[in-house]
């Protein structure tokens, strides 16, 4: 009732608004006012960071609304929550305004959860985390949109309370994909990425696909039913499996790097992988002080691994040790259980500032997450993947068809095979691969070009209903 209440009272102050305000501030080229949208995790934020920045630097006024969460003691909670804790104090170093979401015990459930799931549980995990407290986030976008007078709403696609509140308030929405691996490729299944290394039409593929069908339906359902429940109508579905902006779609990668990806309908630009500048105050960081050995520079982003597969990660510092390399490991919480391989050429820390990092390094090992994957092709680093399953595989596989990299699996990886793949990592070759493709992916144009088309999709103020209707 009062969240009803609420929406009408919205809609009648935003009734009382000037209609010609926004048009009237374009003619004037004044500032545009830009509500970003995503949930507080490192993927989903850093590319809507650093086009804010953009934005910010711009004269444009920038706010980003997320959970940001009321948790004491951030060091004693696991990652994806220390991320929402400290997040608040990095936009503000930004110039990017908090509009504050709702605490919603429910996603924190699902966040302590996520440190015990892995594959198709972390997956749907995933998907029950972006969609909690989906109604009344709708309502707080919405809000938010009305009383910063905004012109334009740009929301993580994996957002869908964004989607439904920019409607609510009536200002265009944008949709931001950091990667298109939901899209699925010619002919195959929603989320298509988690059935990578399945034998296509096995019994075990077609439980999956199933069970990826089941969450986008499920996916769809629950916004379905959330926006009717505020008052508004979504037609169709498949949420999952096209662009859902009938505004724009930005996608912070390019084709050179989504080797296979079908062809997209709608308002789509492709702009490049999207990353905040590294902050001054990482570069005095310990792991880019080091002192300057004559070798080639290796950083093994191992925290998961280490986690998860223990005897991969030892068998990686063991390789490293071997090898003529100097290495700068970063091992999350298992840093304190890979000390003993710490000498003067394995410096090992709990958590690095990768973008800054990047920048010192000749070659990467990771386990194939898109981000580290985007960051360090846009950094034009050659790099080591060990996947374990769905993106990870993807990623691995998209790696060597780049030839930017070498792909070695978990079963069966030794101390041999990693020495053999970082020696052609470290080869000169793939090196002057990953430098071309870096010069390829900076001609989209990034965060710059990503601000750029915010700005000029505000523009038609009227024209952004999108697929819903109150």
């Amino acid at each position: 009732m009062a969240e009803s209440t609420c929406y009408t009272l919205l809609l009648f102050y935003y009734a009382m608004r000037p209609r010609y305000a926004a048009a009237l501030r374009k003619e004037i080229g004044s500032m545009t006012n830009v509500l970003l949208a995503a949930h507080p995790t490192v993927g989903h934020t850093q590319a809507l960071r650093a086009i804010g920045r953009h934005l910010v630097a711009d004269g444009h006024s920038v706010a980003l609304a997320t959970v940001s969460s009321p948790l004491p003691g951030a060091s004693l909670w696991p990652a994806p929550v220390q991320v929402s804790i400290g997040l608040a104090q990095q936009l503000a170093q930004d110039g990017i305004q908090l509009a504050p979401l709702d605490f919603s015990p429910r996603m924190l459930w699902y966040a302590l959860q996520l440190q015990r799931r892995y594959g198709m549980g972390e997956l749907s995990t995933l998907m029950q985390l972006y969609t909690a407290g989906i109604e009344r986030h709708a309502m707080n976008i919405a809000i938010h949109a009305v009383h910063l007078s905004v012109d334009i709403v740009v929301g993580d696609y994996l957002m869908p309370a964004a989607m439904i509140g920019s409607q609510i308030a009536h200002v265009p929405y944008v949709a931001l994909y950091h990667a298109a691996l939901p899209f699925p490729q010619s002919d195959e299944s929603p989320l298509s990425y988690m059935l990578a290394g399945l034998p296509r039409e096995s019994a075990a593929w077609r439980r999956q696909a199933q069970r990826l069908q089941e969450m986008s339906d499920h996916f769809d359902r629950t916004v379905r039913s959330a926006s009717r429940n505020v008052g508004m109508r979504m037609e169709g579905g498949g949420l999952l499996l096209h662009p859902i902006s009938d505004t724009l779609n930005i996608y912070t990668t390019a084709p050179e790097i989504e080797p296979g990806m079908a062809e997209m309908r709608g308002p789509v630009q492709m702009v490049g992988p999207c990353f905040p500048d590294p902050a001054q105050a990482d570069y005095a960081h310990p792991a880019l002080n080091l002192p300057q050995l004559g070798l080639p520079k290796v950083y093994a982003a191992l925290g998961s691994l280490a986690q998860h597969a223990p005897q991969a990660a030892a068998q990686i510092m063991q390789a490293l040790a071997q090898l003529e390399v100097q290495a700068v490991v970063s091992a999350g919480g298992s840093s304190a259980a890979l000390q003993r391989w710490q000498s003067d050429r394995v410096a090992i820390f709990p958590h690095v500032p990768q973008a800054a990092l990047m920048q010192q390094v000749d070659a990467v090992i990771c386990t194939g997450g898109n981000s580290t994957v985007q960051e360090t092709l846009a950094a034009g680093r050659p790099m080591m993947v060990i996947p374990s399953s769905g993106a990870q595989v993807v990623n691995g596989q998209r790696v060597e068809q780049l030839g930017v990299g070498v792909a070695c699996e978990l079963p069966g990886l030794s101390v041999e095979r990693v020495g053999q793949a970082m020696r052609s990592v470290l080869s000169a070759e793939q090196a002057a691969q990953a430098r071309a493709l870096r010069a390829r992916l900076a001609r989209y144009g990034g965060p710059r070009a990503a601000a750029d088309a915010i700005v000029a999709a505000s523009q038609p103020w009227a024209n952004a209903v999108g697929s819903f209707a109150p």
